[in-house]
């Protein structure tokens, strides 16, 4: 009897142990570790330090365009790295930075980058994102935490206050980067290919089986030993296999949780939105996998559905794409029911949880609040004081505020669910879900062009990519023919245009034609800096939206702002690498001990620590769980030989 119970003891414990390492393995979101606490904290606001040489700082800014790394030193919430990278990234946020007189660019940290295997806690690169496009400066923040709820691969996000040479430079959103780092530490498989899609292949429409017919699908990982045929199988599958064929190369879960994202939180500036862009694909041991990146023109900030200026109210869920039809990664999993059913209960999730009205205003008013007092001092923000104070209630029908916007799509989202609203066009009302009638641009004011005109961008990875491609033909042609009535006036003054550096792509032989209309070096240069111009225009138009009692700070709001002191001039730094910075920035006392260039050691003894080539914390977990289920095998067998 008592051999019976020990075996039985022992079969117990090994259950007990495999179900509960199973349960991580099952779920392949990271598990949180003690130095999240220090890198991406989301209960208070990090300073950051930077320290460059102003002469190539400010060539840098100069040089915006080029996107080009400068040698800077980072003081990285009271952890000091030396030679890092840093230079300007983005899109429309740099031709906006670019335009003003502000150089509040988003920027990339490097850790990597000038001293090869450096790191900070095994993050090699941090984003800093600017608030471009969002008065609320939360949209970016709050998104991605609904997608970390639903279990989605998330890159972690805190808020930074920047500081540049001693002073502080603004309020930032610093976003874990996805990279090699990112899919070893999320991903038991962590060596397979990840892609950046944006530009031809984006869509995910099968074309042929060449690799080279995809140059938007920009690889991120193994770039030089990947044929990259496994994601063009999964397109080639996606288009013309059976929907079993289809669950071994796509991750279905991670496309209708990713979709349930960006309808719930209205996000078309993504798949969904026609721009077949901001998403990453990574192959899981063949098997690929979604995972979502920048929503800073979430809830509403890609202007208008249909032309309602972004209430929230007119999108329908079972058919959210532009172009359904023919965007088959949409269209092919929200037409089998079983697959419908499941993105309606993630849908269902979302707007009882996070979205819930409740809980959404208490949540967008506790970030405000820690956010405010950095708000109100940022002395390059792209929005006013009281801009960001009237964005979160409608006010005067100058925008739709984020929590009345979260309000409509809630009401739109529930009675398409019950079935008291359809959830799918008819094709009755062409201006919904059709497509777009407004361009995104900074301040939520569109700017108005043709409905079929959405631009579609070129892959900045390409060796030969054309500036102009990024804008909708109708658009060019009306420039076009603005610049031929202009010239032949001869009011256009050549010696006053800026000097535009395509660092050679553009050749004699690569001239763009427009329908019939050749775009010379004169003209495109006078194109190009018309689009910044006009950009930089809506970017700083100030709208006046005066609405001091929009939010309910009270105390923390003043309490914040009496800690909030950035200082004058670069703290003194001690032996141990640490800055005296606020008090209440210091890293959490019970925080085990750090070095840099490795990851945690001390108290964070269950993560493995090597000179090289560390184990991230899923490949211990599958380790420990094989080896006890190994054990629980030997254990079964030794029983039923006593029996």
């Amino acid at each position: 009897m008592r051999k019976f119970l020990k075996v039985s003891g022992q079969i117990l414990f090994g259950l007990l142990a495999v179900i509960f390492f199973g349960a991580f393995e099952g779920d392949s979101q990271t598990v949180r570790n003690a130095t999240d606490a220090v890198l991406f904290p989301h209960d208070r606001v990090m300073d950051v330090y930077i320290e460059a040489d102003e002469v190539a700082l400010q060539n840098m800014f100069d040089q915006a365009r080029l996107e080009e790394y400068i040698v800077c030193d980072v003081v990285y919430n009271g952890y000091r790295i030396e030679n890092v990278g840093i230079r300007p990234k983005g899109n429309s946020s740099l031709s906006q930075a670019r335009n003003s007189t502000s150089n509040r660019y988003s920027f990339k940290l490097d850790f990597n980058q000038f001293v090869k295997g450096q790191n900070l806690f095994g993050i090699t690169k941090i984003n800093l994102n600017n608030g471009f496009s969002d008065p609320t400066f939360m949209r970016e923040y709050l998104t991605y935490e609904i997608s970390e709820m639903l279990g989605l691969e998330t890159p972690r996000t805190t808020y930074i206050a920047l500081h540049i040479n001693g002073e502080y430079f603004g309020l930032y959103l610093g976003v874990e980067n996805v990279d090699e780092n990112f899919v070893r530490d999320h991903f038991a498989y962590g060596y397979g290919d990840l892609y950046k899609p944006e530009g031809t292949g984006a869509n995910l429409v099968y074309i042929d089986d060449d690799a080279q017919s995809y140059p938007g699908l920009a690889l991120q990982t193994n770039e030089e030993k990947s044929d990259k045929s496994s994601i063009v199988e999964m397109l080639k599958v996606l288009q013309e296999g059976t929907y079993e064929e289809l669950e071994k190369v796509l991750d279905i879960d991670s496309f209708l949780k990713y979709y349930a994202l960006c309808v719930a939180a209205g996000s078309m500036d993504s798949i969904l939105g026609g721009m077949y862009h901001n998403y990453y694909l990574y192959d899981n041991d063949g098997q690929f996998v979604m995972i979502p990146w920048d929503f800073n023109m979430a809830f509403g900030g890609f202007g208008g559905f249909g032309g309602d200026r972004g209430s929230g109210g007119s999108l329908y869920i079972d058919s959210p794409a532009v172009n359904m039809a023919s965007l088959p990664i949409v269209n092919r999993l929200l037409t089998r029911a079983e697959y419908l059913e499941k993105y309606h209960d993630y849908l269902q999730l979302i707007i009882d949880g996070y979205l819930n009205d409740e809980f959404f205003t208490s949540r967008v008013e506790e970030v405000a609040a820690m956010i405010d007092p950095y708000v109100k001092s940022d002395p390059t923000a792209l929005y006013s004081y009281e801009q960001f104070l009237a964005s979160f209630d409608s006010t005067g029908g100058q925008s739709t505020g984020l929590i009345d916007y979260n309000s409509a799509r809630i009401e739109a989202i529930t009675k398409q669910l019950s079935g008291e609203l359809p959830s799918i066009s008819d094709g009755s009302d062409s201006t919904v879900n059709a497509s777009f009638e407004r361009m995104p641009m900074a301040g939520n004011e569109g700017w108005n062009v043709p409905v079929d005109a959405m631009p579609v961008r070129n892959n900045r990875n390409a060796e030969n990519a054309d500036p102009l491609e990024m804008f909708p033909e109708e658009v060019l042609l009306q420039l076009i023919e603005e610049w031929e009535t202009a010239a032949s006036s001869e009011t256009i003054d050549a010696t006053n245009l800026e000097s535009v550096d395509f660092e050679g792509k553009m050749s004699e032989e690569n001239v763009a034609v427009v329908r019939g209309h050749e775009i010379t070096t004169e003209m495109r240069e006078w194109i190009l800096q018309k689009m910044e111009s006009q950009m930089a225009d809506f970017t700083f138009q100030n709208r006046n939206a005066q609405n001091p009692i929009a939010m309910r700070f009270g105390d923390a709001r003043e309490e914040g702002l009496q800690n909030m002191k950035p200082p004058q001039e670069i703290p003194d730094f001690d032996a141990a690498g640490k800055v005296d910075a606020r008090e209440n920035m210091q890293p959490p006392a019970n925080m085990a001990e750090f070095g840099m260039g490795d990851r945690a050691r001390g108290e964070v003894e269950q993560i493995p620590v090597k000179e090289s080539d560390d184990l991230t914390q899923s490949d211990t977990i599958t380790i420990y769980a094989s080896l006890l289920a190994l054990g629980l095998s030997i254990t079964i067998l030794k029983l039923k030989r006593k029996i």
